[in-house]
């Protein structure tokens, strides 16, 4: 008596032979197996680890730290030969040139975050008019500096430490912070854009100069 494969009943054969009938051209795997093409690729993925598929994920955006007094704007309890754009309390404030389409520009880029070394209630100030709109990821004063004393002026300075900015998920490679005073990113002076002071004059034009190193920027 023959051994009887208990697989045999599954294996389409011949009508007039008998014998198992031969692929089809074009066809993957033998032709007993019915399955689509994309689930026999799922599952080799599945068994055979080496084939496993990687998704790469986007790089995170670089956080864009912008500075307010003599960076963006300039405030004085004295008025100046033209109006100012907005008061502070008892402070005249006036806007840098180009100063919103700066923010609109890197808006569109980065994520962004406002740290100043003035007082709570004149950053928040400042931020409502400025950033009108646009999504800070924070926007810290004073109370978020490190209050040092500066050998060379005999006076304080407060210090930006972006290590305290890491708890929002940036790495300090991927923090840049845009500041007219070195002397507060001491502590990080990779991580710092530096902008000429502004005074109040009306032909500044030093935010434009950074559209060129803020676009290379988004590239590293």
């Amino acid at each position: 008596m023959l051994f009887e494969s208990p697989y045999d009943e599954r294996i389409p054969r011949s009508a007039s032979t008998g014998r198992p009938s031969l692929p089809v051209p074009g066809t993957l795997g033998p032709p007993h197996c019915h399955r689509p093409r994309r689930c026999r690729e799922d599952a080799a993925i599945r068994h055979y680890p080496g084939h496993l598929s990687i998704r790469m994920e986007p790089e995170p955006r670089r956080l864009l730290i912008f500075d307010l007094d003599e960076t963006l704007v300039h405030a004085s309890e004295f008025s100046l030969a033209h109006p100012c754009d907005f008061e502070v309390g008892t402070y005249l404030v006036y806007q840098r040139p180009f100063a919103r389409e700066l923010i609109e520009f890197a808006a569109a880029r980065f994520d962004l975050a406002v740290w100043s070394s003035s007082s709570a209630a004149y950053v928040a100030a400042v931020v409502e008019r400025l950033f009108a709109g646009v999504p800070l990821r924070f926007a810290w004063s004073v109370e978020r500096c490190v209050q040092r004393v500066d050998a060379r002026s005999n006076s304080y300075v407060y210090i930006k430490d972006l290590r305290k900015a890491q708890k929002f998920g940036y790495t300090l490679e991927r923090m840049t912070i845009i500041d007219d005073s070195p002397e507060k990113i001491a502590r990080q002076p990779r991580c710092h854009l530096s902008v000429t002071p502004f005074t109040g004059a009306r032909d500044d034009v030093a935010l434009p100069a950074l559209l060129q190193p803020l676009n290379a920027l988004r590239l590293v």
